[in-house]
Formats: C-alpha cells, sequence, structure tokens
C-alpha cells in the first residue's frame, strides 16, 4: 500500500533581476489522515495548499524583493 507521507506545494516567480525565485512547504498528514495515494481527492489537496497559500506568497514576496549589501 502507497501511503502519502508527504505532501509539497512549490510556489515561484520571477525577481527583479529575471531569476526564478521559488519556496516550498511540506505537509505532513496526521495519524488520522494517512490513506493510500488513490484515497486521496484533488479537492483535499486543493484545501490544505490553500491553507499554506498565504505564508508562501509572503515569503515568495521577501525572496523576489532584491537585497542591498
Amino acid at each position: 500500500m502507497d501511503v502519502v507521507e508527504t505532501i509539497t506545494f512549490i510556489r515561484e516567480g520571477v525577481n527583479s533581476e529575471g531569476k526564478i525565485a521559488q519556496v516550498s512547504a511540506v505537509y505532513v498528514p496526521g495519524a488520522d489522515e494517512q490513506k493510500p495515494r488513490e484515497q486521496w481527492s484533488q479537492a483535499e489537496i486543493d484545501s490544505i495548499g490553500e491553507g499554506l497559500a498565504p505564508q508562501l506568497d509572503a515569503t515568495l514576496l521577501i525572496s523576489k524583493t532584491p537585497t542591498f549589501v
């Protein structure tokens, strides 16, 4: 049985220098959520991703901002 142990969410954009900026988050299902891959619906995955999106977007915004030394 192929039980899902993690779900990775990735957001990306282009920074002011034209380089790709990428951030990611890994969701680890709790014991009560562990089930085979085929039992996960896209709606469930999307719901988790929507909860993570604001933090990912905030982190991406920081990574897209140029830094000056």
